[in-house]
């Protein structure tokens, strides 16, 4: 319990630093197979980008969410999330690529 509460601070506190989204906003994996001159997200700056992604990980499940900070955007491995949040390395994995696909579509549906 003390370790879920530690990752929430770290969370909390990433989610309130600026240059942290917007480097993860260079470092996400959320491409679409469509023309970019036809996405309007494409034309937003960083700073907007950011904030619509901050906006919808706000909606996100907290699980989802944690696990979805933790590895896609802090680097951090599955192997010491799945240990942190006591579940397995397999959880964690379906969960990070769970989280993609509905970022992924919550962001299409925006353009």
């Amino acid at each position: 319990m003390i370790a879920l509460n530690l990752l929430r601070k770290h969370i909390k506190q990433a989610d309130n630093n600026k240059t942290t989204a917007i480097k993860s906003l260079n470092n996400a994996s959320i491409k679409s197979s469509e023309d970019k001159d036809t996405q309007p997200f494409e034309k937003l700056s960083s700073k907007e980008k950011a904030m619509i992604i901050r906006e919808q990980l706000k909606k996100m499940p907290e699980q989802m969410r944690l696990v979805t900070i933790l590895v896609l955007m802090e680097g951090v491995t599955q192997k010491e999330v799945a240990k942190v949040l006591r579940c397995s390395e397999a959880t964690v994995c379906r969960q990070s690529d769970a989280a993609r696909n509905w970022l992924r579509a919550r962001l299409q549906k925006l353009s």
